[in-house]
C-alpha cells in the first residue's frame, strides 16, 4: 500500500469517527432532557424491549447522565466533554 492509499484510508476514518462523535454529542444532547431517576427508568424499560446490541450505546450515554460526576470536565480547561446538559 502506498502513501496516497494510505492517506485516504486515514481521511475516512477521521470522517466516520468525527460523525460518530458528532452523533454521540447530539444523542447525549437529546437523553439529557430525562433528568428524573424515573423518566431513566422508564426508559431504560423502553430499550428492554430491544436487544442489549442495538442499545448498548443508549444504556451508556443515559447511565453516565444518571453519574454524580456528569458532565465529564477536564480540569485543566473546565471543557464540558459530554456536551451541554438540556
Amino acid at each position: 500500500m502506498d502513501l496516497r492509499q494510505r492517506v485516504v484510508l486515514l481521511r475516512a476514518h477521521l470522517v466516520v469517527a468525527r460523525a460518530e462523535r458528532r452523533w454521540r454529542r447530539e444523542l447525549a444532547r437529546s437523553l439529557g432532557a430525562y433528568t428524573t431517576q424515573r423518566e431513566r427508568d422508564d426508559l431504560l424499560a423502553a430499550f428492554d424491549r430491544f436487544p442489549d446490541a442495538e442499545t448498548r450505546v443508549y444504556r451508556e450515554v443515559v447511565a453516565r447522565q444518571a453519574s454524580p460526576a456528569w458532565p465529564v470536565r477536564w480540569p485543566a480547561t473546565g471543557r464540558n466533554l459530554a456536551g451541554p446538559r438540556a
